[in-house]
């Protein structure tokens, strides 16, 4: 989400799987920062800095 030049915004995430999920703010220019875990039906709000993706991930096989 985000994955190119931009300004900042916020997203909503809510995570609908029964195992957790790991979100991970990414500058364009490199990295990861910030990591936020949420589990089953967890929701939380964002914001993210200019230039910069969010990646979320679900380490599940289901």
């Amino acid at each position: 989400m985000g994955n190119n030049t931009h300004g900042k915004f916020s997203a909503t995430v809510t995570n609908t799987s029964v195992k957790p999920i790991t979100i991970w703010k990414c500058p364009l220019e490199g990295g990861n920062h910030s990591p936020i875990t949420r589990y089953h039906l967890d929701t939380t709000k964002v914001k993210v800095e200019k230039n910069t993706t969010l990646r979320i991930e679900n380490d599940s096989k289901e």
